[in-house]
C-alpha cells in the first residue's frame, strides 16, 4: 500500500511570491522618496521660518511688556537675538536688569538647514516700540524670505516672513494666488 503524504500545514514564501513583494516594495520606494525628500525640505523652511515668525513676535511682546524699544536682529549667520535697544539696570532691586541688552538669542543651526538661503528686505535688524509698533525708522528690516536651494523649483514652496509697521509678524508663500488661501502673501 502506498502512502502520500500531504502537508497543508507548511508555510512559507516561495521565491516567486518573494520576487513580487520585493519588487512592488522597490517601485513604491522610487515614487515615495522624491515626495518624502520635497516634505523634508519644506519642513525645513518652514521651521526657519516659524523660527524667525517667534522671534520677531517675541521681541513685539517684550517691548510692550517692558514699555521700552526692543530689537530683532538678525545675524549674518542667520541666529538672531532679541534684546534692548536701551539698557536699564536693576531698578528695583530685584538682581535682575530691567531690560537687558540680550533676552533671548537663538542660534542659526537650530531646525535649520545648509540648504536653506535666507534673504533680508531692509536693514538686519528691526526696532518695536513700547506699543509693539515698528519704530519709523527708514530701512529696517521689513520682509525675510526663505528657499531650499536643494529642491527643484517644481516640489519646493518658497516661504516669506512680512513685518509690516503696525507690527504684526505675518508667514506667508508668495506662490499661493487664490485670493482667499490664508496663506497667500
Amino acid at each position: 500500500m502506498l502512502v502520500v503524504k500531504t502537508y497543508s500545514h507548511v508555510r512559507g514564501f516561495n521565491m516567486i511570491e518573494l520576487a513580487v513583494v520585493m519588487g512592488v516594495i522597490a517601485i513604491v520606494t522610487t515614487v515615495a522618496f522624491p515626495s518624502f525628500m520635497s516634505m523634508i525640505g519644506n519642513a525645513q523652511m518652514r521651521g526657519v521660518g516659524e523660527s524667525f515668525k517667534n522671534g520677531l513676535q517675541l521681541a513685539r511682546a517684550e517691548a510692550v511688556t517692558r514699555n521700552q524699544q526692543v530689537r530683532f536682529k538678525l545675524n549674518a549667520d542667520n541666529s538672531w537675538e532679541v534684546g534692548c535697544v536701551t539698557v536699564v539696570g536693576d531698578t528695583d532691586g530685584d538682581g535682575v536688569e530691567n531690560c537687558p541688552s540680550i533676552i533671548m538669542r537663538k542660534a542659526a543651526k537650530e531646525g535649520s538647514s545648509s540648504n536653506i538661503a535666507v534673504t533680508r528686505v531692509g536693514s538686519d535688524n528691526v526696532i518695536f516700540n513700547g506699543f509693539g509698533n515698528r519704530a519709523t525708522i527708514a530701512g529696517q528690516l521689513s520682509e525675510i524670505n526663505i528657499d531650499n536651494t536643494s529642491m527643484s523649483e517644481t516640489t519646493k514652496r518658497k516661504i516669506r516672513v512680512i513685518l509690516p509697521f503696525g507690527g504684526s509678524v505675518r508667514m506667508c508663500e508668495p506662490a499661493i494666488t487664490e485670493p482667499t488661501d490664508p496663506r497667500k502673501c
